[in-house]
């Protein structure tokens, strides 16, 4: 399973406080601006400049050199309490380390309206991926940017030529011209979350020239004119980052998004490597979704992924989707989609005749009955056909309202609903009866055991999964050196899960044995030291693997005295590594399962919440030295359970966030809890404010 929303490393630790110096900016303080504070040369890494309330009106033009350092980052933000108003562009080279945070971006003033195209802006001055890298923006607003009388689209943020970066928690509304919320150019390594996008004039946002590996998810987008999402688009060759790049858009994922009106939710042009799952567009004007190619440079759609998703629209021309003419689709994968029209709920209305070769599998028409939205509530009601009829996906891992998807059913949309347990266990034994035909089916029937496992492993049949993952893992990506590390790392962090059932743990050990065979850690003879403790130490010990071991090691013996005698020194023997030679000593110890000892190295590197206190969201943040089986829920002081998944899931190594929304909670002191298959438990203190 990949990372959740872990392109870059961010960490409160980075922020205001624990020796920061203080600069402070507004009316009666050291300096009047954040441009003059800049500019002043006295900000260094590690400072937090304030800034007061006021309104704020200044040349703003040009701040440079604001260079933090990983460790030290410079924090810009609202003095606490204070509300702060800037009516100008504010333009940014040479950033690093560079936190904003609690500012309001109001519009311009009149004074310097011909100088405002960007409220906020940084730029790459046509030097790629230099100057600007590393930029959090949180809990910012940017609202009624005026372009009127300017000859090209402007953006509340413009994004060029920058390199890890993220927008959190802000707020992008109204606007006059052609404006666009956020506007990306030849940047990479980005993530936009949990942003509204509220009437925007353009698009929502824009990621074009040359941009890579961004990330959209759990955003609201709602009557912006040209659309939610443009991904790609045309670019002028003087724009584009690197020159003679393949794509104008590269390995964008949208996740869990929500379109509500506006002209269309989702555009393609000229991109490739995409993923557009699990979102919701309700009615769109014209199209629910577009695949265009558009490109001055010659750039063309190819492999995209669009998967999960709800498309409906409220158009006269009764046409969910639209594409460019005379260009053939065969690398655009349509998967397990929902189409419904308001105004006329034609099945012929998909019109994938527009895009001539498409792959498209198991289409749905029919209204998806979302609970209200009059009032935003876009779940599913009982007997929407959305539920459970998803294609099973490693992202996203969370909906669009922070629960955590079905690691089974899933269901299309961003509002996920859930099964019971019971019903998800039976639905994910795909080996009864089915033997995978290709390397696509072994990989999946491989993902959906593992789910399976993980979510249903004291079910009785449990322990039947692990000899049909090792066929899975030994057939699908051949050419993949890595996999069996992955598999091993995998295998031992769910040998907790089923404590009571000593086959469960027998045939889970004898599969871990098997992935020394390959990969970096492939140790002679370790297959045999694994068995050899099964055999020892478990209520496993049938006399079948007995006999295997026994006749192993007399054909091995064998075989290496033969080769001895002709000379061959580099023959095997039969000497079989200690378990701590396999890094599995801190594991086992001479009992049946449920005895495994503390783990001696630490792999949940960290926990935190921010922020803390809260009135109504927080983020619960950690980071894995190893991928591992985790379970994050949080308890109220009487150690009641109030919020979390009952079964976890399997999250690769890194840094990952689960957004925690509150609203609900009662005031008071909670415990946010996390545990992983290696046994280790974090807990952090949570204090909620009304």
């Amino acid at each position: 399973m990949k990372k959740i929303i872990c392109l870059i490393i961010l960490a409160s630790s980075l922020l205001a406080g624990s020796g920061s110096g203080q600069i402070h900016v507004g009316p009666g303080q050291s300096y009047p601006s954040i441009f003059a504070a800049s500019h002043s040369k006295n900000v260094h890494p590690g400072d937090t400049i304030f800034v007061h309330a006021g309104i704020y009106s200044d040349t703003g033009y040009g701040i440079d050199s604001l260079i933090g350092s990983p460790s030290k980052w410079i924090v810009i933000m609202n003095y606490p309490g204070d509300s702060v108003s800037i009516h100008v562009q504010y333009t940014f080279q040479h950033a690093q380390y560079l936190k904003i945070k609690g500012l309001n971006f109001f519009g311009n003033d009149t004074a310097y309206s011909a100088n405002v195209f960007h409220q906020l802006f940084f730029d790459y001055m046509y030097d790629c991926f230099i100057d600007n890298h590393d930029i959090i923006i949180d809990s910012c607003n940017f609202t009624e940017l005026n372009n009127t009388g300017k000859t090209g689209s402007g953006a509340c943020l413009k994004f060029t030529g920058t390199d890890n970066f993220v927008v959190t928690n802000c707020l992008f509304s109204y606007g006059t011209n052609i404006a666009d919320g956020i506007s990306m150019n030849a940047d990479r390594n980005g993530r936009i979350e949990s942003c509204k996008f509220i009437n925007m004039p353009a698009d929502g946002s824009h990621c074009k020239g040359g941009s890579k590996n961004i990330t959209y998810q759990r955003n609201l987008f709602i009557n912006c004119t040209a659309g939610g999402l443009d991904i790609g688009g045309d670019t002028g060759p003087q724009f584009f980052c690197p020159l003679g790049a393949a794509w104008e858009a590269d390995s964008i994922k949208v996740y869990a998004n929500i379109f509500i009106g506006g002209n269309t939710g989702i555009r393609l042009g000229s991109c490739h490597n995409s993923f557009i799952i699990n979102n919701t567009c309700f009615k769109m004007l014209q199209f629910a979704f577009r695949s265009l190619n558009t490109s001055s440079n010659n750039i063309y759609l190819a492999n995209n992924v669009i998967a999960n998703n709800i498309f409906t629209t409220y158009s006269t021309n009764h046409i969910y989707l639209n594409a460019s003419n005379d260009f053939t689709y065969n690398t655009e994968f349509f998967k397990n989609n929902l189409f419904h029209d308001y105004l006329n709920p034609d099945p012929m209305a998909i019109n994938l005749s527009e895009m001539p070769g498409v792959n498209d599998t198991l289409s749905i028409i029919g209204d998806p009955l979302f609970t209200d939205t009059l009032h935003g509530d876009f779940s599913l009601k009982t007997g929407s056909p959305a539920i459970g009829a998803g294609v099973l996906t490693a992202e996203p891992i969370m909906d669009f309202a922070g629960k955590i998807y079905s690691s089974g059913k899933r269901s299309i949309g961003a509002i996920e609903t859930i099964f019971d347990t019971a019903d998800e266990c039976t639905h994910l034994r795909p080996w009864t009866g089915y033997k995978p035909q290709n390397n696509a089916e072994f990989r999946q029937q491989y993902d959906s055991l593992r789910k399976y496992v993980e979510l249903c492993a004291n079910d009785i049949s449990s322990f039947h999964a692990f000899p049909h993952l090792d066929a899975d893992v030994q057939e699908y990506a051949p050419d993949d050196t890595t996999r069996y590390d992955v598999y091993r790392d995998w295998l031992i962090s769910v040998l907790y899960l089923n404590t009571k059932d000593p086959f469960y743990f027998c045939v889970c050990l004898q599969s871990i044995g098997g992935t020394y065979v390959y990969g970096k850690w492939a140790i002679p003879n370790a297959w045999l030291a694994v068995i050899k403790y099964v055999i020892d130490n478990t209520g496993c010990d049938h006399q079948g693997l007995i006999d295997d071991y026994n006749q192993t090691i007399k054909s091995r013996h064998e075989s290496w005295q033969t080769m001895h005698d002709l000379g061959d020194t580099t023959a095997e023997d039969t000497v079989l590594p200690s378990l701590d030679q396999l890094r599995l000593g801190f594991l086992l110890k001479k009992s049946v399962p449920g005895q495994a000892t503390p783990l001696s190295e630490v792999y949940l590197a960290s926990f935190t919440s921010s922020p803390n206190p809260f009135k109504k969201e927080t983020t619960l943040e950690f980071m894995l030295n190893r991928m591992t089986y985790i379970q994050v829920a949080v308890y109220d002081e009487l150690g009641k359970w109030v919020w979390g998944d009952s079964h976890g899931y399997s999250l690769e190594a890194g840094t990952h966030q689960i957004h925690l929304d509150g609203s609900s909670f009662p005031s008071g002191v909670f415990y946010a809890r996390i545990s992983t298959g290696f046994g280790e438990v974090k807990t952090v203190k949570l204090v909620h404010e009304k």
